[in-house]
């Protein structure tokens, strides 16, 4: 009877006991993106369809909003674009991961656009498929006269590119 009753016991402890989730179950919730992709502040993206809401939470970068898919996934890494919902638009964001779930780096990709009174900066971006990352950055700036007017003929623009590439230990690495 003891062990009857043991065993009955276990049965229902392991059929009550929850289903651990990880991060290949994240994984297969999430849309394969297709590179390249580009990136700019006019960028629609819309959060991957069938994504797991708990698991994003469990995974996701701290400032982002929800998960735009899977950029890419190899034997060794996984590479997740996620956004945030920022003042002047969508950000998004680049994530490495080992193939266990661990973070290895993250990249605000249009974490330098801006707007203000003296100017503004816009950059848009590509993501190819050697995984590098080209990040072109155009910068307007202008004086003001002391009511805060655009004054004519006083605006500048520059325009640079960034390129990272992310290498095959999933950190990103800003070239020169």
């Amino acid at each position: 009877m003891k062990k009857t009753l043991i065993l009955l016991l276990s049965i229902i402890i392991f059929s009550c006991k929850k289903e651990e989730r990880g991060f290949h179950d994240y994984l297969r919730s999430l849309d394969t993106l297709v590179l390249p992709q580009k990136f700019s502040l006019n960028s629609r993206m819309n959060p991957s369809k069938n994504h797991d809401s708990i698991l994003f939470k469990k995974y996701k970068h701290r400032w982002t909003h929800a998960p735009y898919g899977i950029a890419f996934n190899n034997e060794r890494i996984v590479g997740i674009i996620e956004y945030s919902i920022a003042d002047n638009g969508l950000a998004p964001f680049l994530i490495t991961f080992d193939n266990n779930g661990n973070k290895i780096d993250s990249l605000n990709i249009l974490g330098n656009s801006s707007f203000g009174m003296k100017g503004q900066t816009l950059e848009s971006a590509i993501l190819d498929t050697n995984l590098k990352l080209v990040v072109i950055d155009s910068s307007k700036s202008w004086q003001i006269d002391i009511n805060e007017n655009k004054i004519a003929n006083t605006t500048e623009l520059k325009v640079s590119k960034t390129t990272y590439k992310i290498l095959k230990n999933g950190k990103i690495k800003k070239m020169k």
